[in-house]
């Protein structure tokens, strides 16, 4: 079988809103986790930190979130 890693592709800024990475009730995310445990995530230090777009939005460098779907799909077939 195939190695099917998930990355994303940069849009014109290559930066991610969070329903991208986590998705939404219509469409899946790259991350099956809560939302709760993503900013968790951030702040063990395990994911990236966002990054201030406005006022009071957020996103992530696309660069940065491919790195993570790398790094874990690394992680996992190590542990095979």
């Amino acid at each position: 079988m195939a190695n099917q890693t998930s990355t994303v592709s940069e849009d014109s800024q290559g930066m991610l809103r969070i329903w991208h990475i986590l998705g939404t009730k219509e469409k899946p995310g790259l991350f099956p986790i809560s939302k709760a445990s993503w900013y968790a995530g951030i702040a063990d230090g395990r994911y990236p930190r966002p990054v201030q777009i406005g006022k009071r939005a957020v996103a992530w460098n696309s660069s940065e979130i491919n790195a993570l779907i790398d790094d874990l799909s690394k992680n996992k077939e190590g542990h095979r």
